[in-house]
Parts: C-alpha cells; sequence; structure tokens
C-alpha cells in the first residue's frame, strides 16, 4: 500500500485533466465538448507513449537495483529523460503538419475541426512536459518515494482545476480563449508539476547517480524499457481505433451525441484510473523482487493486485448496472 496508494492517487489526479477541461467547456457549448471528444482519443494515445515509456522504466530500474545493478538503474533513469524529448520532438513533427487529417479521421466536421485544432496544437507542442512529469514522477517512486511524486500529481490537477476557467471564460488582464484556453491551462499545469519533480532531482533528494554520459541512449537499455512498456502502449493504439470508429459513428447522428459520447469515454477513463495506478504501484516492488530472485514474493502480490482490481471492477460495474441514470 505504501507504493499502491500515491500511485493511484496520482494517476486518479492525472486523468483529472481531460475530465476537468471537458467540465468547464461544457459551457461554451456543445460544439466545443464535442471538440474534445475528437481530441480525446489523441490525447490518451500520447498519454501512452508516456505512461507505456514510465512502466518500462519503473520496472528496469527496480530490477536492476534488486539485482545490484545500481549503475545500469541510473543509466536508465537518465536515458528515460532523454526518450522524453525525442519522443516529443517526433509527436510534434509526425502530428503537428498532419493535424487536420488526424481529426477528421477521429470524426471532427467543419463545425468542430478549429476547435479541436486549436485545443490540440498547444497539447502536441507541449507534449514533452506531460511526457516529463509521467517519467519524472516513475523514476521517483522506484527510488522509493511515491509520496513526493503523487503529492506532485495532486498540486498539479488542483493548478489546472484554478486555471481552467481562467484561460476558459477569461478574468481581468487575462482574456477568454474558449477551448484552447483550457490547453493551455492544462500545459501549465503539467509543466509546474515537470519543474517541482525536476528540481528534486536537481537538489540530489533522490539516489541516482546523473553523469552526461549516462543520457546518451543505448539500444540494449531502450529495448528492456519497451519490452515491458510496449504492452500499454500498443493496448492504446487499439484504443485509439475503437475511440475512432465510435467518434466517427456518433458524428454521423449530429454534434451533441458527438459531445456526449466525449463525456461517457472521459467518465469511464477516470473509473478505470485506479487501477492504472495500482499497477504503477506495484511495479516497483515487483521489479525489484523480481530482481532479488525472490519469486515467491512477486507471486503473492501479483495474486493481491489482480483481486484488488478485481474487486473495484466489480463494484463500479454494480454500481452501473444497478443505478445506470
Amino acid at each position: 500500500m505504501r507504493f499502491s496508494l500515491p500511485a493511484i492517487i496520482s494517476m486518479t489526479a492525472a486523468s483529472s485533466y481531460n475530465l476537468v477541461d471537458a467540465i468547464f467547456i461544457g459551457r461554451l457549448g456543445a460544439e466545443a465538448l464535442a471538440a474534445m471528444s475528437v481530441t480525446f482519443p489523441l490525447v490518451l494515445s500520447f498519454t501512452a507513449i508516456a505512461s507505456g515509456t514510465a512502466v518500462g522504466v519503473t520496472s528496469l530500474i527496480a530490477r536492476s537495483m534488486g539485482a545490484g545493478d545500481n549503475e545500469t538503474a541510473d543509466r536508465t533513469a537518465s536515458i528515460s529523460l532523454t526518450l522524453c524529448f525525442l519522443i516529443g520532438a517526433v509527436i510534434a513533427a509526425a502530428c503537428l503538419p498532419n493535424l487536420d487529417g488526424l481529426l477528421r479521421i477521429l470524426g471532427a466536421n467543419e463545425a468542430v475541426l478549429p476547435l479541436a485544432r486549436s485545443y490540440m496544437s498547444v497539447i502536441v507542442i507541449f507534449y514533452t512536459f506531460s511526457g516529463l512529469a509521467l517519467v519524472l514522477a516513475s523514476i521517483i517512486r522506484a527510488d522509493g518515494n511515491p509520496i513526493f511524486s503523487s503529492s506532485i500529481s495532486i498540486g498539479s490537477a488542483l493548478l489546472n482545476i484554478a486555471l481552467d476557467p481562467l484561460f476558459i471564460f477569461g478574468f481581468g488582464a487575462v482574456p477568454g480563449m474558449g477551448i484552447q484556453g483550457a490547453a493551455i491551462a492544462t500545459v501549465i499545469s503539467q509543466t509546474a508539476g515537470t519543474a517541482f519533480l525536476a528540481s528534486h532531482i536537481l537538489r540530489r533528494k533522490t539516489g541516482y547517480n546523473f553523469q552526461p554520459g549516462y543520457f546518451v541512449p543505448r539500444l540494449k537499455i531502450i529495448f528492456n524499457i519497451y519490452r515491458v512498456g510496449i504492452t500499454s502502449i500498443v493496448r492504446s493504439g487499439a484504443q485509439l481505433v475503437v475511440l475512432g470508429v465510435i467518434n466517427n459513428t456518433a458524428a454521423s447522428f449530429g454534434v451533441v451525441p458527438l459531445a456526449i459520447i466525449g463525456v461517457l469515454v472521459r467518465s469511464g477513463r477516470f473509473i478505470q484510473m485506479p487501477l492504472l495506478g495500482l499497477n504503477q504501484g506495484i511495479l516497483p516492488v515487483i521489479g525489484y523482487n523480481y530482481g532479488a530472485g525472490s519469486k515467491n514474493r512477486v507471486s503473492e502480490i501479483v495474486f493481491k493486485s489482480a483481486i484488488s482490481g478485481s474487486l473495484w471492477s466489480l463494484v463500479f460495474w454494480l454500481i452501473i448496472m444497478i443505478f445506470p441514470d
């Protein structure tokens, strides 16, 4: 619970960005909310890339520490930060020139497209900070400090809640920027979280030994990171396709059904986040015990986590079935 509970809170807080954005943007009308529905599959995919990287990094660091290989742990933590910048650059270069086409594929029509573009362009340009926030939190958690990383995630989420109405509707000298204001609020909140996490590392509050040469990518380490993390990324790729089909089907009935679908998907994702947090929390413990050769302990953790996740899913399934309205 020392690792899992903070991670559950952290992932739930992280998922609140899109849900809070949707709550405020809903006041702008159905078209603005529909635009959020169109952007959500892309946002989800980008988050999955960072999350998959973080999962792989956490696992490799924990296994290396458990085996007493601190140099590999240090190199993995360093290379993970390099990967964030590389992935951010690739996403920006691939998506920005093709953004309109991607949004159309995901269900945007001529009324929704400009709004979706204004939101998504900001998210794409500053994606690196979103990725860094997830990866930095993970390597700090793997170092044995889950409470600090979770506290920063919660603080960032609260900052987003405060900034959303300010940038969406405007106040005083700050002009209302509509749906793009929500993206700006999200980016500022994630950047603030990244800054606090980075300062924790720069002030040598972790046990990592960062050296300039350790930031140079090594294929073996990258392979071992994504050998674990790729499943999360591929699963999200499948979700991108599914949500694209759902959005296009809903859009064929009009803007309002598309907006409703977005709300339902975001709500479902919010319920799923504690399960992802549970996964994030047990990774360092499993990895450390696996590296140390404690296979029985690994089996025990997996079994108890599976029971906990199943019970959580069962409870919410029952709530939805009993109280569908």
